[in-house]
């Protein structure tokens, strides 16, 4: 597994010490720390498409080793995962009395920091608060005893292959967040918008080591580390590691949390 590595050289933004446990304070999405490349709303344009393409990993694995690699994973997962998407579909639906409220769907920053949205079994009561409220308090018993299995075994996971057929996910990368813990954590680790750089997945390296980050700016720091270790290496060995570890990880029905 390749060991964390230290933040890029680059510009730095002036940020408050990590501390376990430290609240993020809100930051507009459009003043995310890029390291020093620029890289707004609108990446793929002019010169900040080519700072992305600086970022990109290269090489024949990720030029023709990786598509044939995520082809060969849609043509053995996609039946199962339909098979068992289904059954939990219905269930989801009789506990929310709801086709439509059987699926979440929300906005999550993706490759190169284009908004996209994210499928999910719904997993959790409505909140009467907004999406970044709900997130900053957890879930205050919101979870229904199903919901938490689903959450347990990432089952709840599963129509992402929805988004990994649309193209704005794939099986391994990094996780993509919500707009808002996305700029809270750009905003106490610098560079952290450098794993935009690849597209997002459903496991990744940091899924299956440092889990769950929540409000803990040291936990996104260390997420951050595992996440560019990741993209630096990028080599099939590692894939193969990760896809190996990420059943045993699910087995052990402790969710993202390390």
């Amino acid at each position: 597994m390749p060991h964390p590595i230290q933040a890029p050289p680059g510009p730095r933004t002036t940020v408050a010490p990590l501390q376990s446990g430290a609240e993020l304070p809100w930051q507009s999405p459009l003043e995310w720390d890029d390291g020093g490349l620029n890289l707004n709303e609108n990446p793929q344009d002019g010169e900040n498409g080519h700072a992305w393409e600086q970022l990109q990993p290269h090489g024949i694995y990720a030029r023709f080793g990786r598509p044939i690699l995520n082809t060969l994973l849609i043509l053995v997962s996609l039946p199962v995962v339909v098979a068992v998407t289904l059954p939990l579909f219905l269930i989801n639906a009789i506990r929310f009395r709801s086709f439509r409220r059987a699926i979440f769907v929300q906005d999550r920053i993706g490759h190169r920091t284009r908004p996209f949205k994210l499928y999910k079994l719904r997993t959790m009561d409505d909140s009467h608060g907004t999406e970044y409220e709900a997130w900053q308090k957890g879930d205050e018993g919101r979870v229904p005893p199903f919901g938490q299995f689903l959450r347990q075994t990432h089952l709840d996971e599963l129509p992402q292959m929805l988004n990994i057929l649309q193209g704005n996910m794939t099986f391994i990368g990094p996780r993509p967040e919500m707009k808002e813990t996305h700029s809270f954590a750009c905003k106490h680790v610098p560079h952290f918008a450098r794993r935009n750089a690849l597209l997002p997945g459903i496991t990744g390296l940091a899924q299956i080591t440092t889990g769950y980050a929540g409000n803990d700016a040291l936990m996104y720091q260390r997420k951050f580390e595992q996440d560019e270790a990741y993209r630096r290496e990028y080599s099939l060995s590692d894939d193969l590691r990760i896809l190996l570890r990420t059943p045993l990880w699910m087995v052990r029905m402790r969710g993202w949390r390390s």
